[in-house]
């Protein structure tokens, strides 16, 4: 489902619930390239003016990564309240280096749902490379309970080690 056509040759698309930034060509039929976006979202509630935002993931322009991140803060000034917006905007700031912005948005993210295991996690590595172990540590012990309480004991495990080592 399309949600938002920029310039003929960009879209964002909705594809099984997930946001796609997509390139493509109007003339070439649907998208030809998808790469994964943020979390979920349903872009059509917003009524956002979105500007050439163009495809791209980890390792792209710094200019797409700015684009990606200016929309995803427009939409979250737009819905405060949608934790699945937070948690993609945390997973742009990493990506883009923003690690304290990063930090607060997962911050925010888990202030505002009960997370499984994984963004403790997230948080927990994010505060190791800021330096900051205790609430590194924190964030483990977090999501280890977490994760347990869900039923995921291999992400456990996982954490553990990470605890071990911070």
């Amino acid at each position: 489902m399309r949600i938002w056509r920029g310039d003929p040759t960009e879209e964002i698309l909705c594809v099984n619930g997930a946001v796609q930034f997509a390139t493509g060509s109007r003339s070439s039929g649907p998208a030809s390239r998808y790469l994964p976006g943020p979390s979920p979202v349903v872009l059509q509630e917003l009524g956002l003016e979105l500007c050439s935002v163009a495809a791209g993931s980890c390792g792209v322009s710094q200019d797409r990564s700015d684009a990606r991140i200016a929309v995803l803060e427009r939409m979250c000034r737009a819905r405060p309240g949608d934790p699945r917006l937070r948690f993609g905007l945390a997973v742009e700031y990493e990506n883009a280096g923003r690690i304290e912005d990063a930090v607060r948005e997962l911050q925010t993210y888990l202030a505002l749902t009960e997370d499984e295991g994984n963004a403790w996690g997230r948080l927990g590595a994010l505060l190791r490379r800021l330096g900051r172990h205790e609430e590194a540590r924190a964030a483990y012990r977090r999501g280890i309970e977490q994760a347990r309480r869900h039923d995921h004991p291999s992400m456990a495990a996982d954490l553990e080690g990470e605890l071990a080592d911070s």
